[in-house]
């Protein structure tokens, strides 16, 4: 896992962009190997932008909030609790899924 800190959600994107495509010329992923996921559709249009600039293939998915998404959730109790932050979601409830 890797934490950024960007001014903007336009800087986020390019950043990200970047690190995408640089994870995908290492040879070690395939585009398909990649995800993004973001909690706020009103971030998706600089991704989408930054992904065509960079000829990503991409698709974007879901019409479910998604933090609304139990696997979502879970995933964000166990990141929150590696990295040492508090948490709402109950850790109990994501272990017995996981």
């Amino acid at each position: 896992m890797t934490v950024l800190q960007c001014k903007n959600v336009d800087e986020e994107a390019a950043t990200v962009c970047k690190l995408i495509t640089d994870l995908h010329k290492s040879g070690k992923y395939r585009w398909g190997d990649i995800a993004i996921l973001y909690r706020l559709r009103n971030v998706s249009p600089p991704f989408e932008k930054q992904l065509k600039a960079l000829s990503v293939p991409y698709a974007a998915v879901g019409k479910v909030s998604l933090t609304d998404r139990e696997e979502v959730k879970d995933i964000l109790v166990c990141a929150q609790f590696t990295l040492g932050g508090s948490y709402s979601y109950s850790l109990t409830s994501a272990h017995r899924r996981i």
